[in-house]
C-alpha cells in the first residue's frame, strides 16, 4: 500500500507543477480596473484565515490607501497570496503587510520572521523552479514576479537579520 500512496502523492505533486507551469506559460494579460489596494488586502486575508490559523501564524497589514489603483485584483490577489504563503513555508510565525502609496506607484512590502533566505537564494528565488522547499514547486515567486511585472512593476526580494522581506511594487 505504501508504493501505491507514494505514487499517488508524486502523481499529485506532478499535477501541481504542471498546473503551476502552465499558468506561468499561458499567463492571461492582466484586466485593469479601479480597485482598492485596501480591499484586495483584506479579501487575502480572509482567502488564508484558516491556513494561517492552523499554522499558528499571524497577518498584519498596516497602511492605509483612500483611493483606487488601476490593476489586475485576481491577479495582484494571487501575487499576495504566494508570497503570504511562501512565508508561512519558510516557517514564519509573523507575517506584516505594509502598504503605502508614493508618487507614481503602490508599494506593498511583506515582512516576514521565517528562516530567511541566503543572498543566492534571494538572487534565484524567482527563477522558476527554485525551490528552498523539498516539497515545493519553487513557483510561486516566479509567478508572483510576472504578474507585476505585465502590470509595469516589479517585485524585490531582500534578506533582514529575523526573516525576509518581499515588497511588491505596481504603477499606481
Amino acid at each position: 500500500g505504501d508504493i501505491l500512496q507514494t505514487m499517488t502523492s508524486e502523481i499529485q505533486r506532478l499535477e501541481e507543477v504542471t498546473e503551476h507551469y502552465l499558468s506561468l506559460v499561458r499567463r492571461p494579460a492582466p484586466l485593469p480596473g479601479e480597485h482598492h489596494p485596501m480591499e484586495v488586502l483584506q479579501s487575502v486575508v480572509r482567502l488564508l484565515e484558516e491556513e494561517l490559523k492552523r499554522a499558528g501564524v499571524t497577518l498584519d497589514i498596516g497602511g492605509e490607501i483612500h483611493r483606487k489603483v488601476e490593476m489586475d485584483d485576481g491577479q495582484l490577489r494571487r501575487a499576495l497570496l504566494n508570497v503570504v504563503r511562501n512565508a508561512v513555508e519558510a516557517g514564519a510565525k509573523a507575517v506584516k503587510v505594509e502598504v503605502e502609496l508614493g508618487q507614481d506607484q503602490l508599494l506593498i512590502s511583506i515582512d516576514d520572521d521565517g528562516e530567511g533566505m541566503s543572498d543566492e537564494q534571494i538572487a534565484r528565488a524567482s527563477e522558476p523552479f527554485f525551490s528552498t522547499k523539498a516539497a515545493g514547486t519553487g513557483l510561486g515567486l516566479a509567478i508572483t514576479r510576472q504578474i507585476l511585472e505585465d502590470h509595469g512593476g516589479g517585485l524585490k526580494i531582500e534578506a533582514h537579520p529575523s526573516g525576509t522581506r518581499v515588497q511588491l511594487s505596481l504603477p499606481s
